[in-house]
C-alpha cells in the first residue's frame, strides 16, 4: 500500500452522499479481479464494483476508481478504503 500513489478528489455532494474520483499517480496494469473476501457485486474485463457497507466503488482496469454514495465529510473513509482495495488487489 506504501507504493500506491493516487490523488483523491471529491467531485460532488449530493443529498448528504459524497462521490469521489481517485487516480493513481501512475498507470497501474488490472492484476487480477480477485478481491479476497470483498463484495463484488459486477465485474467486467475492464472494472469490478464492489460493495461496502456505506458505499459502492467501482475499480477500472487502470486504477482509477469511483467511490460513490459515501456519507457527508467522509474523506477519512473514502482513504481507508481505497487502502483496503489496494490491500486486497496487489
Amino acid at each position: 500500500m506504501s507504493d500506491f500513489q493516487y490523488e483523491l478528489i471529491k467531485i460532488c455532494s449530493r443529498s448528504g452522499k459524497e462521490y469521489y474520483h481517485v487516480y493513481p499517480q501512475e498507470p497501474m496494469a488490472f492484476l487480477s479481479q480477485d478481491f479476497g473476501n470483498m463484495n463484488v457485486i459486477n465485474s467486467h474485463a475492464k472494472f469490478s464494483v464492489i460493495s461496502f457497507p456505506d458505499c459502492h466503488v467501482t475499480v477500472f482496469a487502470s486504477g482509477r476508481m469511483l467511490i460513490e454514495n459515501l456519507p457527508a465529510d467522509s474523506e477519512k473513509r473514502a482513504r481507508k478504503i481505497i487502502k483496503e482495495i489496494i490491500t486486497h488487489w496487489l
